[in-house]
């Protein structure tokens, strides 16, 4: 059962987090609950390489603007994803 407005936890990890200028700060790593089970923070892994010496770090839920849909950028306007690929 879905409810509108409502976040599955598995989508959320691995998502990207992007700053206000759509630059990439890193990924969802974790999702930390308070005793209520409500989310109060997540924690994103920043920096680093394929993973080396990449730090974490935990941000409240509240400062995180989730989008409904991707984010366009000026580079995404002629590119064809996979599933719009010709087979």
């Amino acid at each position: 059962m879905a409810l509108e407005g409502s976040w599955r936890a598995s989508k959320l990890i691995g998502l990207n987090v992007n700053n206000d200028a759509n630059e990439k700060l890193g990924d969802i790593n974790e999702l930390l609950l308070d005793k209520s089970g409500k989310v109060d923070a997540v924690v994103i892994g920043i920096g680093g390489l394929l993973g080396m010496s990449e730090h974490d770090i935990a941000v409240s839920m509240d400062k995180l603007k989730l989008a409904e849909e991707p984010v366009r950028t000026s580079s995404s306007g002629n590119s064809t994803t996979s599933r719009d690929a010709p087979r």
